[in-house]
């Protein structure tokens, strides 16, 4: 019988052995995967966190495979060498380094293309030569490693195998350890020194040379790396799971001080550091805080009243509420937030997981905490900042949870839910659907109240549209209504929502309970600002049918626009 068996030519006197290619492919699968998800968090503090975003590196990491697996094939029959494999994973390494440079582009991306393009272009020019150069290892290891045709097979399925798993393994160790812990910048680093490393000892023996020179290569991510930029006024940065954060601090011409908690390049809060210093119904004067008007729906100002707050962020409606007799609940995902809001924002309440143990904030670690208001207060006029003390103990917690999941889980019901909850620019998806009120309502008292801080257009915007109309069917059209907090009604603006178990008057009760100088034109200020939520356009959001994160793509980056000029 004819033997078709034959050989199959590569370098096999210098080619490493099988079981280091197999290590070499499953690293190549790890670092593919952990950059596709730290480019969500590059290009994130751009274009935010929506589904853009996913869809463009999800999109462009699939091209670069591709293209990769096809340059690898070719190229590996052409020159079936070791040494070519590790040129090209050092030069895949050299270009994740170009990543922190490359991130300049994105502003103007956005500008010109838009959300989508944007994203999908932003994607491209940062990580098409990484992703690309790294994929091409696969199509190369499986010819450097079959060496007859008939052991083919096998070891695909081994190459293919060990780069699934190194992907896994990818995914879990840049998501729950590297960038909540190293940070975005320093974790590209971590795979651009894995890829010339392993490039550089793979040369080593291909070439029988001297290694220490080219063992050195993998030592450039950390020369080249370079500090990560700050911001004007930055006190604090760090990462987490959710987002990358910031705490800045800056000096607003007539209004004083004030401290931000920016995610992903969004203020999530805005805090004046003279909020120590003022009482009841001032924020809502001074700043348009209309949360603040949620008290003035009760004869009582809601004194004695449960609520829940889900989205903590800096707890400025927490430090609000601290002026009325409520016990308040906040809700928060991230515990890193909850901590800077202990640090910087001076959040009282403890810190609880749901299982109850509570985690407890080691303030040495964050350093500039000292509010310059207090300090000079505290130097010139000891007596007056010792008035303004708390003094009574918080009545509150944070835990540390989803929200949707808590009200699952906390059956009881409170006198006002508050919903502040973002993921940078984007509303969480499953907190804006006709099944989330509905159980929102169910866990209302009957005089209970819903309110909602929301970004948006007032008027021509469906996302807007579509939450009226999704509330009007919950709560019913007369108990829904919406404040916007500029005058202009095309702005994307920060606008509060009101939904109510019963028909329930506001002015009357801030009218009697605050003769203050200025309650007269917050009240005409108020009628002029009142947005009709009775109005035809938009769907009832569902579960099942929630365009939110597509439809809010523009409202999203003229937001972001604004925030960008607000804080550089």
């Amino acid at each position: 019988m004819t033997d078709m068996v034959r050989e199959v030519g590569t370098d096999a006197a210098t080619t490493p052995g099988r079981g280091a290619l197999l290590v070499l492919v499953t690293i190549t699968g790890a670092v593919v995967l952990s950059l596709e998800v730290l480019g969500t968090r590059v290009i994130g503090t751009h274009y935010g966190s929506s589904l853009y975003v996913w869809a463009a590196l999800l999109s462009v990491t699939l091209v670069c495979l591709a293209i990769g697996y096809a340059v690898g094939g070719w190229l590996s029959d052409r020159i079936p060498r070791t040494w070519m494999l590790c040129l090209l994973l050092m030069l895949a390494g050299a270009s994740v380094l170009l990543v922190p440079v490359l991130r300049r582009v994105l502003v103007p991306l956005s500008n010109v293309l838009g959300l989508a393009w944007g994203a999908i272009a932003s994607a491209l020019i940062l990580f098409f030569l990484p992703l690309t150069l790294t994929a091409t290892a696969s199509p190369y290891v499986i010819r450097l490693c079959a060496r007859r045709v008939e052991g083919v097979g096998s070891t695909s399925g081994a190459v293919y195998a060990l780069s699934t798993v190194g992907s896994v393994a990818g995914v879990l160790a840049v998501s729950f350890w590297l960038i909540p812990s190293l940070g975005t910048r320093r974790s590209l680093l971590v795979c651009s020194g894995l890829l010339i490393g392993v490039g550089a000892l793979g040369m080593v023996f291909a070439l029988r040379a001297k290694g220490l020179p080219l063992l050195l290569l993998s030592l450039l991510p950390t020369v080249l790396g370079g500090a990560e930029p700050r911001f004007r006024g930055e006190r604090f940065h760090t990462e987490s799971p959710y987002g990358e954060l910031r705490v800045i601090e800056r000096d607003e011409p007539g209004r004083g001080p004030y401290r931000m908690l920016m995610v992903n390049g969004i203020m999530q809060t805005g805090m004046p550091l003279d909020i120590d210093l003022v009482s009841a119904g001032d924020i809502l004067r001074s700043d348009g805080y209309y949360l603040e008007l949620l008290p003035y729906f009760y004869p009582d100002l809601a004194a004695g009243r449960k609520g829940v707050l889900i989205g903590l962020a800096g707890g400025m409606f927490a430090r609000v509420m601290e002026f009325y007799d409520v016990e308040l609940t906040a809700v928060e995902i991230d515990v890193k937030v909850a901590e800077l809001a202990r640090a910087y924002f001076g959040y009282r309440g403890e810190i609880t997981f749901p299982s109850g143990i509570r985690h407890e904030v080691d303030l040495s670690r964050f350093p500039d905490r000292r509010s310059p208001v207090l300090e000079q207060l505290a130097r010139t006029d000891p007596e007056h900042l010792a008035a303004h003390q708390p003094q009574r103990p918080y009545r509150g917690r944070a835990v540390i949870q989803d929200g949707r999941q808590y009200l699952i889980s906390h059956p009881e019901k409170v006198d006002f839910i508050v919903l502040d909850a973002y993921n940078s620019d984007v509303i969480p998806f499953h907190l804006i659907t006709r099944e989330f009120f509905e159980r929102v309502k169910s866990r209302l008292t009957e005089d209970g109240v819903l309110a909602i801080n929301y970004i948006g257009r007032p008027t021509g915007d469906f996302v807007t549209d579509s939450l009226f109309r999704t509330l009007r069917e919950v709560f019913e059209a007369d108990r829904v209504r919406a404040y916007r907090t500029r005058a202009e009604r095309s702005a994307v603006q920060v606008m509060t929502i009101f939904a109510f178990r019963r028909p329930m008057e506001l002015i009357p009760h801030l009218l009697e309970r605050d003769a203050q100088a200025g309650v007269g034109k917050l009240s005409y200020e108020l009628h002029l600002r009142t947005e009709d939520t009775d109005r035809p356009g938009g769907i009832v959001i569902t579960d099942d049918l929630n365009p939110v994160d597509l439809s809010r793509a523009n409202t999203a980056l003229e937001w972001r626009k604004q925030t960008m000029q607000f804080i550089r």
